[in-house]
């Protein structure tokens, strides 16, 4: 999926010594984040993404422009954005957060901006950030649930389930 991005963002790497890059087998887009879930909740939660992907269809995403959280003047994330002409990443979110709202999981209170985080800085980075030329484009043809490992060296993602989008 995010084939050519690290070739793409390599230059980045000298110029921002302080920041602690995402392995590339890590990178994804996040949906929706639950936070600490009981290990007996899990078929309910799969129940619920079934029936979001189930709703869904594959789209076309592309990989296009660089930005950060919250503003480049004072970044403690950079990403790469994603652009979704179909609008469907937005709308899977909102499904996973209607789905999950009766199980006591809180919707997202900002709006949903679909990118792939890149590097994570410990203080507020000035970033004068460069034009990423959109890369090929991929299709999303499923949704993946995870379970993240922290630790001080970061985050280990384990891959506990994958809903194909549509129904088949």
């Amino acid at each position: 999926m995010l084939a050519g991005l690290q070739e793409r963002v390599h230059g980045l790497i000298a110029s921002l010594p302080g920041a602690r890059w995402t392995e590339g087998t890590t990178r994804h887009i996040t949906l929706k984040f639950l936070g600490p879930t009981p290990a007996e909740r899990l078929p309910e939660v799969q129940r619920c993404c079934t029936a979001v992907a189930a709703g869904g269809e594959p789209c076309e995403l592309r990989l296009e422009g660089l930005g950060a959280f919250p503003r480049p003047a004072r970044a403690m994330v950079l990403w790469a954005g994603v652009t979704d002409p179909a609008g469907m990443l937005e709308r899977l979110a909102g499904g996973l957060d209607g789905a999950f709202a009766p199980m006591g999981y809180r919707a997202e209170a900002r709006p949903f901006a679909a990118h792939v985080t890149l590097a994570r800085f410990r203080g507020p980075a000035r970033l004068d950030l460069p034009g990423l030329e959109p890369l090929e484009p991929f299709v999303l043809r499923q949704i993946r649930l995870f379970r993240s490992h922290l630790s001080s060296g970061g985050a280990r993602y384990e891959r506990l389930a994958s809903f194909p989008l549509g129904r088949g």
